[in-house]
């Protein structure tokens, strides 16, 4: 025995609201000078992926690469390792980037925290990085000089939509909505 119900809504607008989106990125890469000078240790990367989830991920960087921390736009679900470089899920909650990323603008990727830097010759050693936030900005943002502004990593980017989280809202002049159910019964 089956059964198949369908649902009628009446309503005078339907609207509909992508809520989130999971999505893959690439954070860092260890034991590799990034195009900012810094290297992360593999022997730090347990720290950097325990540190990274959870952690806030803001949109935007200014005009000197720095990360604008006032407009917070997901967080860090999931991060790993994989050989060396350090991967994971961004739930993303900004219905403007969601629907950017939907029309493949590219996103990219950058870490920031706290640690103790090294220096040595011709970059710095991170040690003990403690990642307290991620930062995204469309890959087409100019710096300064007018450059594209590029991410520590050229990895450094969100990969793909791995799912959207889609919401249907029912609004009418007085919020009334009419649903009727017919349920259907095959022997």
């Amino acid at each position: 025995m089956s059964s198949e119900s369908q649902f009628l809504f009446v309503s005078k607008t339907i609207e509909f609201n992508e809520s989130t989106a999971l999505v893959s990125a690439v954070f860092c890469e260890l034991d590799k000078k990034s195009e900012n000078g810094r290297v992360y240790r593999f022997s730090d990367a347990n720290e950097i992926i325990e540190s990274l989830i959870g952690s806030v991920v803001y949109f935007g960087v200014d005009i000197f690469g720095r990360h604008l921390k006032n407009k917070v736009v997901g967080i860090v679900e999931e991060a790993v390792l994989v050989g060396k470089t350090i991967k994971g899920k961004i739930r993303i909650d900004s219905q403007s980037i969601i629907e950017k990323l939907k029309s493949g603008v590219k996103f990219l990727v950058s870490i920031g925290g706290t640690a103790y830097a090294k220096i040595r010759k011709g970059f710095m050693e991170m040690v003990n990085p403690i990642v307290n936030h991620i930062a995204i900005w469309e890959s087409s943002q100019r710096n300064i000089y007018g450059e594209k502004q590029s991410a520590g990593f050229s990895s450094a980017k969100i990969d793909k939509i791995l799912e959207i989280e889609e919401s249907v809202l029912f609004c009418g002049s007085k919020e009334k909505l009419i649903a009727l159910m017919t349920a259907l019964e095959v022997l």
